[in-house]
């Protein structure tokens, strides 16, 4: 039977082995390493605050019944808890349920074609065109089901509506979590609700244990974050259900007022007014540094 070589533990977290190459050790990541990271930086918070926004809105309209097929009064689109309790909810009943669970698939899809096109790795702003790309197909996919809804007049598109604004969201949340590891999600406010109530449960933690009070800075950037979020999310709600009730636009045409926010988004990034390597110098300027008239 061989015998492991002794190891020893370096200062950088390499394990070294007598008499043989050092190998790394796996290190875990300590929870809450993202809250001291420098992002989310201004554009993620704006970016995020508006994707909120019209996840809001997108949602507030569905849930005061802008899509109409069979066993549908309102149904959420943009998270897919809702969709499942209602799926549970009217279980017994086998036709009510396929509309919340074709949501759900839908915005499965989404997230899958979010996580097959998002460039790998956390937020770069050199992937700013990617990301508007993806954006701007969300806001063609949501528009597409506002103009589908509109259309359905016998023409049998049934449940397509529902499926493709919720595929939309999906792949909307798909690209907030890839590019932010799990930091900032967009769609729906249940994970900032509980990492909120972590954060404060940790100040309490430490006040009780007497090592200090107040939050660290890392913590109040992430409640900056969240509060965000949530103001945008909210904030969309209100703007959704004054199209629907008091603007009184008929049926799914409230829905095109956030597919043009997210195509307007996801244009200025695809643009490359996002992407750092866009030399932003005048062309004079450019013209005299290389010595030319």
């Amino acid at each position: 039977m061989s015998r492991e070589a002794p190891t020893s533990e370096t200062a950088n977290g390499t394990a070294e082995t007598n008499g043989e190459a050092p190998k790394p050790t796996l290190q875990r990541r300590p929870s809450y390493t993202l809250l001291g990271s420098p992002d989310p930086a201004p554009i993620v918070l704006t970016a995020a605050a508006v994707l909120a926004f019209c996840a809001g809105c997108t949602n507030a309209c569905a849930m005061l019944g802008v899509f109409m097929a069979p066993g549908i009064k309102a149904t959420g689109v943009t998270h897919v808890t809702g969709s499942l309790t209602k799926a549970g909810m009217v279980l017994a009943n086998g036709p009510a349920a396929t509309a919340p669970c074709l949501a759900v698939l839908g915005y499965v899809v989404g997230a899958a074609l979010a996580g097959a096109t998002v460039p790998a790795g956390m937020f770069d702003r050199t992937h700013a065109r990617a990301y508007g790309r993806i954006v701007m197909a969300t806001a063609v996919l949501l528009a597409l089901a506002a103009a589908l809804q509109e259309a359905e007049h016998g023409h049998g598109f049934g449940f397509l509506p529902v499926i493709g604004a919720a595929c939309a969201f999906g792949a909307q949340n798909g690209l907030a979590t890839a590019v932010s590891s799990s930091m900032v999600r967009t769609t729906h406010m249940t994970g900032c609700a509980t990492d909120v109530g972590l954060i404060l449960g940790r100040a309490m933690g430490r006040l009780l244990r007497k090592d200090g009070c107040g939050f660290t800075q890392a913590e109040k950037n992430r409640l900056g974050l969240y509060g965000r979020l949530s103001l945008g999310f909210v904030g969309g709600a209100a703007v959704g259900t004054a199209l629907v009730q008091e603007a009184d636009i008929p049926n799914a045409r409230a829905l095109f007022v956030p597919a043009g926010i997210l195509l307007t988004a996801g244009g200025i990034a695809a643009a490359g007014f996002l992407d750092p390597r866009v030399d932003q110098t005048p062309l004079e300027a450019r013209v005299n540094s290389a010595g030319k008239l």
